[in-house]
């Protein structure tokens, strides 16, 4: 696999027993590319993580799933004990991107060991499931590097005197949208960057869907049930 660790094994190595007896809940053993990655890395990041569909950004990977007991949402059992009556017993999931959806192994005779991204907004429906790959180790090659720009980095790193003066530097409007409409203070709140967020709020940043980010993000990222109360603390819960 051509793509670099970042970092491996962030909530603990894994143990051969509990592989074991995972293993044996599932209804097929995974591709071993996949185990050699949980052996090794056992949830840890990699360094390229933008997923492109033919040839245009599709979407991001935000975190891997792996065998530790905590944090439970990064667990790759809870995981699969989660979606397995959600979205199918032979969907793997491996991880996720930033707004909840989930990457997944199928696990079923037909399309083993193939790559899908689960949509969560399309739940229930047949076009909730798109075909990234046709092996782990194909997929993981294929992912690019991540270029952010500087606006984005500060965000990432939640770091708000960077921001104040970014503000002053490049005479950025509060308001401003990125290319999907949203506004600065949306996307500190996706990032999950607290103190971003309290400088926007103190510069008289509107709420916009701030909330209902949070909240969404909340649902998979317990880090982000911060955010919520932060969020609603300073502008209400409306």
């Amino acid at each position: 696999m051509n793509n670099p660790a970042v970092t491996v094994n962030p909530y603990g190595e894994i143990d051969d027993k509990y592989l074991d007896r995972f293993l044996s809940e599932l209804p097929s053993t995974p591709p071993a590319t996949y185990l050699e990655y949980l052996r090794n890395g056992n949830g840890g990041k990699l360094k390229n993580d933008i997923v492109l569909l033919s040839g245009k950004y599709f979407c991001s990977i935000h975190e891997y799933f792996g065998l530790f007991l905590a944090p439970a949402y990064l667990s790759l059992e809870e995981n699969y004990k989660r979606y397995r009556n959600r979205v199918s017993k032979f969907f793997l999931p491996i991880a996720t991107d930033p707004g909840g959806n989930i990457f997944g192994i199928s696990l079923g005779d037909a399309d083993y060991g193939k790559i899908y991204f689960w949509n969560h907004e399309l739940e229930g429906q047949a076009k909730s499931l798109t075909w990234l790959s046709n092996d782990f180790s194909l997929f993981i090659s294929s992912l690019q590097e991540r270029s952010l720009s500087d606006l984005d980095q500060i965000l990432e790193n939640d770091d708000k005197d960077r921001l104040r003066d970014y503000f002053l530097i490049h005479h950025l409007a509060l308001e401003d949208v990125d290319e999907y409409g949203r506004s600065i203070l949306e996307r500190a709140v996706i990032k999950g960057a607290s103190h971003c967020i309290k400088l926007l709020y103190s510069k008289g940043a509107k709420k916009r869907n701030s909330l209902m980010l949070a909240r969404r993000n909340a649902r998979f990222f317990e880090k982000h049930k911060e955010i919520v109360k932060l969020i609603e603390d300073i502008y209400g819960t409306g």
